[in-house]
């Protein structure tokens, strides 16, 4: 199970109000003891953000835009490499 948190709270930039509104989204996958994923995340920053306040699964352009089952393995290659080093440096 999971619970999927749209876009509209994520979209470009956590500001105080939706951050506050997502720790609720947190708290409540939490006590369901499920898997809470955002979507719409399409900057690092943004991905950081909430890896901080505890969501651990994203969806959105910042990882992947929408691709073929061929491609799957490549990008997985690469988002593996390529975002290990943006999010240390």
């Amino acid at each position: 199970h999971e619970i999927k948190v749209d876009k509209v709270f994520i979209i470009d930039r956590l500001t105080i109000r939706e951050m506050r509104k997502f720790t609720i989204f947190i708290s409540l996958a939490t006590g369901f003891k499920t898997q809470l994923i955002a979507e719409g995340v399409e900057s690092a920053d943004i991905y950081m953000q909430l890896k901080a306040m505890g969501c651990m699964r994203a969806q959105g352009y910042w990882i992947a835009r929408p691709m073929s089952a061929e491609a799957i393995s490549l990008w997985f290659e690469e988002w593996d490499e390529a975002k290990k080093f943006s999010l240390t440096h």
